[in-house]
């Protein structure tokens, strides 16, 4: 309930993603997370483009969209078909780059609006461009994580940035024992991910390559 506890890092946010899913839907911790970006003293807009990203995860109907979404539309990134609610859309799915890019094209059309907004709606200079997103599902399992019996487990749980985060992998494997003889045998790794997390993991694969 990090954010709860500190209602000003939602509501001075420049941009909210929704992870608009089943379990989006049943979260009353979304619901507040999105209630309290409506206090935002700048409005839900910045220019005439929304500041609210609703991302379907799940082919969710119209109708069962929250209302604290407002008139914005929805950015698929669901496989479904038809009526099916579908899944999150495999990042070997040949649709994902297109879904992903309309997604960058709003925010990057979003932020160059930033500018020429009334000045109740600028960002704290200190701040810089803070972007919130609301995802149950990931919420619960890092709770799980950070704070569950971690006896006899072979793990650490680190609070970073994804920089800080890449250069403590480096670091780590940097400390492993050196393969006896020099023989530059290769090395193999394991990288697992939440769902949302995976291009981060690329990247990190891109680095050990």
């Amino acid at each position: 309930m990090e954010f709860l506890k500190n209602p000003d890092k939602i509501k001075s946010s420049a941009l909210f993603f929704a992870l608009n899913s089943r379990n989006f839907l049943k979260s009353e911790y979304c619901a507040k997370e999105l209630a309290l970006f409506h206090q935002y003293p700048g409005g839900l807009l910045v220019g005439e483009q929304s500041r609210i990203f609703n991302i379907l995860l799940n082919n969710i109907p119209y109708p069962q969209w929250p209302a604290g979404l407002g008139r914005t539309s929805g950015f698929p990134v669901h496989d479904a078909r038809a009526d099916e609610l579908g899944d999150f859309t495999s990042l070997n799915d040949p649709r994902v780059e297109k879904q992903l890019r309309a997604i960058i094209d709003a925010v990057e059309k979003t932020l160059d609006a930033f500018p020429k907004a009334a000045p109740a709606a600028r960002l704290p200079e200190k701040s810089g461009v803070r972007v919130f997103i609301a995802d149950e599902m990931q919420r619960e399992f890092l709770q799980r994580l950070e704070n569950g019996d971690r006896a006899g487990k072979h793990y650490e749980f680190v609070r970073d940035s994804l920089t800080g985060l890449l250069e403590l992998v480096q670091q780590k494997i940097a400390a492993m024992p050196q393969p006896p003889n020099g023989n530059g045998a290769a090395r193999s790794f394991l990288i697992d991910t939440y769902q949302s997390d995976q291009a981060h993991a690329f990247r990190l694969a891109a680095m050990l390559a």
